[in-house]
């Protein structure tokens, strides 16, 4: 966007001055597209991280369980 901005401001000709004010017009479209994209990825930042961290949460609860019914097999096989 700033290089079609420059070019924009050098250039001389009528022609030439309409060509790259569409070019930088253009850049400006692209430049708002993607900042709305940005921004709507950062408002829904907290939800994905909660979900993640829930996620997680889930996964120490299952990794804890899985390993005390290893330890309570480990003790049972241990006494027979």
């Amino acid at each position: 966007m700033d290089f079609a901005k420059s070019e924009l401001k050098a250039a001389k000709d009528e022609q030439l001055i309409a060509v790259k004010d569409h070019v930088y017009k253009l850049a400006v479209a692209a430049f708002e597209a993607k900042l709305k994209q940005l921004t709507a990825m950062l408002d829904q930042l907290p939800n994905s991280k909660a979900a993640h961290v829930a996620d997680l949460e889930e996964l120490i609860r299952c990794t804890k369980r899985y390993h005390e019914r290893m330890a309570l097999l480990s003790v049972e096989s241990g006494k027979g």
